[in-house]
């Protein structure tokens, strides 16, 4: 499957956009192209999918977060997870890479008791 880049396009017209063959020239894939290659697309999940997919199975702390599920800014994705759901921070010391850290966030969904 074709790696996915981004492109500028400007959807006025003029020197940024030549429809879909610049596009195709660029090497990005369309989702016609996308088709022709495979049956399904594989769509990625956001990093608030993510997170909160990872907060139902439990407790998590910002480094379980960002080492085991790949989220680069874990408190950014949880304040925006705030909007729709009840989570609580704790802060807690913890063992990590041959040394204690301390005051890391350890954050709890709130189950059933969404804003």
């Amino acid at each position: 499957m074709k790696s996915l880049k981004l492109l500028k396009i400007s959807m006025k017209g003029g020197p940024m956009f030549n429809g879909l063959n610049k596009i195709k020239e660029a090497g990005a894939a369309t989702p016609t192209s996308l088709a022709k290659q495979t049956s399904t697309v594989i769509v990625p999940q956001n990093q608030n999918v993510i997170a909160l997919n990872a907060l139902q199975s439990g407790p998590k702390t910002s480094i379980d977060l960002r080492e085991s599920h790949g989220i680069l800014s874990p408190s950014a994705r949880i304040s925006t997870l705030r909007k729709s759901f009840k989570i609580k921070t704790v802060l807690v010391k913890v063992y990590h890479k041959g040394t204690w850290r301390r005051n890391i966030a350890k954050y709890v969904l709130i189950q059933g008791l969404p804003h």
